[in-house]
């Protein structure tokens, strides 16, 4: 099912390779009519703050954002020289792989990627690159400077096309093509660091969305150059397209030799390499930019706007980033969602969607919808972009096997392979507080774009972090073929998603994204990426749902539902899932959290997490393995439980708000009597409670008072706040005369 994002416009348009001359032009003059779809409703949206302040403000943010390519000319004068290196490197011969790892080995160069562990009968041949050309956003000039660093750094995608020659048809099964594509990357690797370059220049490895199967190198100007500028060009592998059978790679094609089952990340992972697919998408945005004035400065604001929420590059001058699981590439992401808006989707004989000139012409008006478009979408559906014209896209239910699925222009690529559902549902929560913020008709250009914490803990309600080492790794993806750290964090995601449900509205998975060498150093036996450490640091960002995130009871299906559903929860939750009969009849399977004060109900989703990671994944239970402050400061807060007896009649924490409720309802009572028993000319019709703690929402739970000894209790403890409540008269015209 396709989510249409707004009414069908304007007819005529095209897409070849993007946007051919349409038959009406985008952007109208001054004189012309808003089409059909800017009703009354859309254009009442954008209203309240789209005044001329409003504009300005958007004016000046993305000027400040904006990188200033003149700063960069150093980078204009390296890219052709590179690109001239690249293309002029000699070709190899045809020889074994493992002949060809023991050469690069033998000339002090890493392969980033170890070879594959049974002998191969495939061999591997280097040929230079076919053309390097620039993509991205740097080309597309909507680059913006990270507010987390204190001068602008740009980095830029080179987009490497390997030739025809180097692939067989049959590559594309069982890690052959990654293993070709890590030699050859190894090959660029040697070539540059025995070049005129390695004096002037640092290079190293990293992996392209954190994926160890798909090395990248960075080339950066060392810090004692003469270099006026900060920046980092990334050389990215592509393949053609035409080496490997489209079909071959649909989502739902087995392509992994250890299984049977569907390899739908991988297929992505590979088709997501194809040169004419990156450069349909490079020559996509340019032509929109063009035919679009706004599309550039909407696509910046959409990326301040995400980085100053959460979905930001946190480090600042450490060489092991941070990044958040899934939002490596978020830039190239917010190109599609801010296209999409304008486009349309490819709904059956439904019109191309263009917003009107208003949207064409006006970054925050455009922006907006953006928002309102985020704030709506159901993250867990499939959306289909508009198809480009000459694409192949795969049939939709190609794509039932991801969770999520936003679905590109070629109809070939889901744009939201690798981000866990729970990010995707954070990112449309954050929209639509956004979006409600918009439509209050205040000035809330600063509340939309304040600027962050860049602790990534203090943005979110709950906050751990788990110590994830190479046997975890084993454990976690024993069913996978690549045992590998991308794998385990998408199974840990999907557990985290499972295991939560709606008790929160979102979560962030916060990982290191370490550089290597590129050099081989001989004590080293393999080609093993060298760890920085031992262990792999991750964080894990919760954003509770209040009303039910305290819930005593995980509720699953009913004994008569889908058998599917009912063998997945039953599955999932094993000896801790029952079924029980509720009160209103209901007999449903689920899982009961055992507390024994309010206090501990405060902490159930710790309580599930830790059964999660230590129960059911099988983590250390060790606070150096899985740690949290879930709960830790509460004994600062809290009476000295050698005094609770000598204060109290009962303890608070054991009898709850239970007592101090049931003294309010028989209070109640009482005053309502009053007129009753002629104490009152006037009865009172209702008692409302006004203080936290006759509204379960007090810091302290209140108990009833020791007064006997109270003269001999410690000053600290002698404070006793007063319940204020309400009270509500019956009318009377009559009073106070006839009193």
């Amino acid at each position: 099912m396709s989510i249409a994002a707004s009414k069908p416009a304007q007819n005529g348009l095209k897409f070849s390779y993007g946007l051919k001359e349409s038959s009406q032009p985008i952007v109208g003059d001054e004189n012309s009519e808003p089409v059909d779809g800017m009703d009354d409703a859309l254009l009442g949206y954008h209203m309240p703050t789209s005044g001329f302040k409003f504009r300005q403000q958007v004016s000046s943010l993305t000027q400040a954002t904006s990188l200033a390519y003149s700063k960069f000319q150093d980078f204009e004068v390296f890219f052709p020289l590179l690109k001239e290196h690249l293309l002029g490197i000699p070709s190899s011969e045809l020889v074994p792989l493992e002949t060809s790892r023991k050469s690069l080995q033998k000339c002090g160069v890493r392969i980033p990627l170890s070879d594959p562990i049974d002998p191969v009968q495939w061999k591997f041949v280097f040929i230079p690159p076919k053309e390097v050309d620039i993509v991205g956003s740097w080309s597309l000039k909507n680059a913006i400077s990270s507010t987390s660093r204190k001068k602008q750094h740009a980095t830029i995608d080179l987009l490497v096309q390997m030739p025809l020659g180097v692939f067989q048809e049959k590559d594309y099964m069982s890690n052959r093509y990654f293993h070709k594509r890590a030699h050859y990357l190894a090959h660029i690797s040697k070539s540059l660091l025995h070049s005129s370059f390695s004096d002037k220049f640092e290079f190293s490895y990293s992996y392209l969305e954190g994926d160890c199967f798909k090395p990248i190198i960075n080339i950066r100007p060392q810090k004692d150059s003469d270099s006026t500028s900060k920046w980092t060009a990334r050389l990215i592998l592509s393949y053609p397209q035409s080496v490997f059978p489209l079909a071959k790679l649909a989502p739902s094609k087995a392509n992994l030799k250890s299984t049977s089952h569907p390899s739908p990340d991988y297929n992505q992972s590979i088709l997501m390499d194809s040169s004419e697919l990156n450069l349909q998408h490079h020559s996509f945005f340019t032509q929109l930019s063009t035919k679009s004035p706004a599309f550039n400065q909407t696509c910046q604001l959409m990326k301040v706007w995400a980085e100053r929420k959460v979905f930001y590059r946190q480090s600042k001058s450490n060489p092991d980033d941070h990044r958040l699981v899934g939002f490596s590439r978020f830039g190239w992401f917010v190109n599609f969602l801010v296209a999409h808006v304008l486009l349309g989707n490819r709904e059956v004989g439904q019109k191309a969607k263009i917003g009107g000139t208003i949207l064409q012409t006006d970054p925050a008006a455009l922006w907006k919808h953006v928002i309102d478009w985020l704030s709506k979408w159901n993250s867990e559906s499939i959306v289909c972009m508009k198809v480009m014209e000459d694409s192949h896209p795969f049939p939709h239910e190609e794509f039932n096997s991801f969770g999520s699925a936003l679905i590109d222009p070629s109809g070939m690529i889901n744009l939201t392979t690798g981000i866990p559902v729970g990010t995707l549902k954070l990112l449309c929560t954050a929209a639509q507080r956004t979006a409600s913020l918009l439509k209050s008709g205040n000035d809330v250009f600063g509340a939309v774009f304040s600027r962050p914490s860049y602790s990534f803990a203090s943005s979110f309600d709950y906050h751990f972090v788990v110590r994830i080492s190479s046997e975890d790794i084993e454990r976690l993806c024993h069913e996978e073929e690549r045992k590998t750290l991308l794998n385990a964090l998408q199974i840990l995601s999907r557990n985290l998603q499972l295991a939560l449900g709606n008790r929160v509205t979102g979560f962030a998975l916060l990982r290191q994204l370490p550089e290597t060498s590129l050099k081989f150093y001989k004590n080293r036996s393999k080609s093993l990426p060298p760890a920085p450490s031992e262990f792999t640091v991750l964080q894990v960002g919760l954003v509770l749902d209040s009303a039910h995130a305290f819930n005593l009871v995980t509720y699953g299906p009913s004994p008569d539902s889908s058998p599917v559903e009912l063998e997945k929860f039953c599955k999932f939750w094993g000896d801790r899932s029952d079924l029980r009969r509720f009160q209103d009849g209901s007999i449903k399977q689920c899982v009961n959290w055992e507390v024994h004060n309010p206090l501990e109900r405060m902490q159930i989703i710790k309580q599930i997490i830790r059964w999660l990671l230590i129960r059911k994944l099988n983590f250390k239970d060790d606070q150096s393995v899985v740690w949290d402050l879930i709960g830790h400061f509460d004994d600062f807060i809290q009476e000295n439980s050698t005094q609770i007896t000598k204060i109290y009649e009962k303890n608070p924490i054991e009898i709850g708000f239970t007592n101090v409720m049931k003294v309010f309802n028989e209070f109640t009572k009482e005053l309502k009597a009053l007129k009753e028993n002629g104490l009152i000319p006037l009865s009172i019709t209702s008692v409302q409670p006004e203080s936290e703690y006759l509204r379960y929402s007090s810091v302290f739970v209140p108990g009833p008072r020791r007064l006997k000894n109270y003269p001999h209790q410690p000053t600290t403890t002698k404070y006793l706040p007063s319940l204020l409540c309400q009270l509500k008269f019956e009318s009377s015209g009559k009073w106070p005369r006839a009193a």
